[in-house]
């Protein structure tokens, strides 16, 4: 049977990327809201989590949603402009 829907690989990689920072944030408030600071386990996923969405980003250059969420992503996790870095 059929989707009644088509779904874009577009679509599955940049909700990929958003799983990773919902994951992210969710981990980052229990962290903050248990320990008053981020544990080493929560900073090694979000550099896992990152270096995930810079490959997507790398190998997905053609896609532009996927390149808006995944600047998302930094900008979010890094608390900086995408701008700021590529100088």
């Amino acid at each position: 049977m059929a989707l009644p829907f088509e779904i874009q690989a577009e679509d599955v990689i940049v909700n990929r990327i958003r799983s990773r920072l919902a994951t992210l944030q969710n981990y980052h408030k229990t962290s903050m809201r248990s320990h008053g600071r981020l544990i080493e386990s929560v900073k090694r996923y979000e550099e896992a989590a990152w270096r995930e969405v810079a490959e997507l980003m790398v190998d997905h250059e053609e896609l532009p949603e996927v390149q808006r969420w995944g600047k998302k992503f930094f900008e979010i996790v890094h608390g900086k402009d995408w701008l700021d870095t590529e100088s």
